[in-house]
């Protein structure tokens, strides 16, 4: 008779053994991405679900898929143009990291073409809702632009970023022969492609190699202007570059139009003001620097601030730890056993391997690994999307704040620990995940108003009855919580100050109980920088939220409660896996739910989950 325990034995030993089989077939698993797969081979292996669309649509597109077993065994299926489709719509978040792969391979513009106008408007169309690109939400019915097309396009100005900067302005009046997404994403210039499938190639691409970009109000704006450009060139009768017949795919692609070029630096030089207001550098002073080759064989510089680098981007920094997970980049092998007469881009500076796109060490290695004492800082993301700065994947079209959300964790991470945290690990590594420079301050593009409002909601755990103190020194109205965090900081208004603050308080009475008490308090805000305001007033509130949250009797120990956790920070370019040791998690941020899985953040472009062992 068989016991329970040594039923529980039995398994146990099926269990191990089982697990010791699956790693030995992974083991000897092929990677059909990093080399050619025996015809006796197994199992095959796929890093992530992008290597995955890559080799699929590369197989497809060399109509070589049909032949592949694992493809047959995976789909069941003999019509693999059906499954090649529906595999990438059903997996968006990997699809600005499989074009990335593809692109390596030369084969991005070849796919995007051979799906067809229809399946390329229905991808864009969905990569704009899950990454959250509202300024670009017009591309998914780029019609209803019709009525509002200006007969004549006008000039793109890019605000001054500081007091030293210039206006900036592009002409694209006669429209532009370039798209604002040329210099990161050159093979969009295939003249083979037609307008939606450019769009979609150069969006993707641009996901990948420098989403800060992307998200810009000034890049989309600017895409808008091109398109409609596009659009009234083809009405009038022009040749339009982007739409020649397939046919064209074999000839040389055409030089870019010299007349344009002007405009096409000034552009970019726009795009860095505002989004990365970044020094330019030589190569030699830059070692992020990096040399790509233009569709139409010339190299150019790309630089750092030109290219935001996703957390992979070989950056030259050499002081942080990382341990590179698997082997060599399955797609660099398998580009360098292709033959192309087309010239091979240079290296970047300190870089050992060869570079079409800055997709950098995460698109080469298939991961990055730090080692981090601040591992708590990670939890700030729940921060995020709790205050509503954030949509999450319930509500992915949710308006983000014009902060990275990876800076947000900087900020506030560095106003909980201190400048210690400069010298962590975490540090580059935010900001290469935040597409800046390690040596660029956190959020420099970020530009608050100077008028801050305590949203209604933010006051939910604060619902007692309390005083709220309120002055009008120096110019300013302020309301100060009991809780010492402000619920208002208003220039002050003419006339009566009594007004205005019932006015500006009239949301607040059917969420927390409060009586004022006019004050002079300390801590008055001077003539600083917005963003400093803005941190000044947020900061409170969140060690307030926090401190309460995890019921912190001591407003010190929040640093070491929340934030001094030993872990381990995974990130490719579709995840981010954080682990942490389970015997060290307070039970305090388990109930407070700042150690929920984030799972798809739309404003990151990733997956984030947390993980405890």
């Amino acid at each position: 008779m068989q016991t329970e325990d040594g039923r529980a034995s039995i398994a146990l030993e099926w269990g191990r053994a089982v697990a010791a089989a699956v790693e030995q077939v992974l083991r000897r698993a092929a990677r059909p991405a990093a080399e050619p797969v025996p015809a006796n081979a197994e199992a095959v292996f796929f890093a992530d679900r992008a290597e995955l669309l890559a080799c699929l649509a590369a197989d497809w597109c060399d109509g070589t898929a049909i032949t592949r077993w694992w493809w047959k065994s995976l789909f069941r299926s003999t019509d693999i143009s059906s499954a090649v489709i529906r595999e990438w719509l059903e997996s968006i978040e990997s699809v600005p990291a499989a074009l990335a792969h593809l692109a390596k391979r030369r084969l991005a513009a070849r796919f995007v073409r051979a799906i067809g106008e229809a399946r390329a408007r229905a991808l864009l169309r969905e990569i704009i809702e899950r990454f959250a690109l509202v300024e670009l939400a017009w591309l998914k019915d780029p019609l209803m632009l019709d009525a509002q097309a200006p007969a004549k396009a006008a000039l793109i100005e890019c605000p001054p970023a500081g007091p030293a900067a210039r206006v900036v302005s592009v002409e694209v009046s006669p429209p532009a022969s370039q798209p604002p997404f040329t210099e990161w994403a050159p093979e969009a210039l295939d003249p083979s492609l037609i307008m939606v499938e450019r769009c979609l190639l150069g969006i993707g691409l641009m996901l990948a190699r420098a989403s800060a970009m992307v998200r810009a109000p000034l890049f989309a704006r600017t895409v808008l202007r091109w398109h409609r450009a596009e659009r009234l060139r083809d009405s009038t009768g022009t040749l339009n570059a982007g739409a020649l017949t397939t046919h064209a795919a074999t000839s040389p692609p055409t030089q870019p139009d010299q007349g344009t070029e002007g405009s096409r630096l000034h552009l970019n030089v726009a795009l860095h003001t505002s989004a990365a207001r970044s020094t330019r550098k030589t190569p030699e002073e830059n070692p992020a620097a990096m040399i790509v080759s233009t569709p139409d064989g010339r190299e150019q510089l790309s630089r750092a601030e030109s290219v935001p680098a996703d957390p992979g981007v070989h950056s030259g920094h050499q002081a942080v730890p990382s341990i590179q997970l698997e082997a060599t980049s399955p797609l660099e092998t398998a580009q360098d056993s292709q033959s192309d007469e087309s010239p091979k881009p240079a290296s970047p500076p300190g870089s050992p391997f060869s570079v079409i796109d800055p997709a950098g060490e995460i698109m080469r290695t298939g991961g990055t690994c730090i080692e981090t004492a601040f591992g708590g800082v990670f939890y700030l993301v729940n921060l995020g999307l709790f205050l509503n700065f954030y949509g999450d994947f319930t509500s992915p079209l949710q308006p983000a704040i014009p902060l990275p959300l990876w800076d947000f964790v900087a900020l506030v991470g560095r106003e909980l620990v201190g400048k210690s945290i400069e010298a962590d690990p975490a540090w580059p590594l935010l900001a290469r995940l935040a597409g800046r420079d390690e040596h660029e301050a956190p959020g420099e593009a970020f530009d608050p108003p100077d008028r801050w409002r305590l949203p209604a909601e933010w006051l939910a755990p604060f619902s007692e009855e309390s005083i709220w103190q309120w002055t009008t020194d120096p110019g300013r109205l302020r309301v100060k919580h009991p809780e010492q965090f402000l619920i208002l900081d208003l220039p002050l208004d003419a006339g009566d100050p009594m007004q205005q603050l019932v006015r500006e308080t009239q949301d607040y009475p059917g969420i927390a109980a409060f009586e004022f008490q006019r004050s002079a308090f300390p801590g008055a805000i001077g003539d600083i920088l917005p963003q400093e305001r803005w941190l000044r007033c947020l900061m409170p509130y969140v060690r307030a939220r926090l401190n309460r949250a995890l019921v912190l009797r001591d407003p010190g120990e929040l640093r070491r409660a929340l934030c001094e956790h030993h872990a381990r920070v995974l990130v490719s370019g579709t995840r981010l896996d954080v682990f942490f040791a389970l015997d060290e998690l307070p039970i305090e941020i388990r109930l407070a739910g700042l150690d929920r899985d984030p799972g798809w953040v739309p404003a990151t472009g990733r997956f984030i989950a947390f993980h405890f062992e």
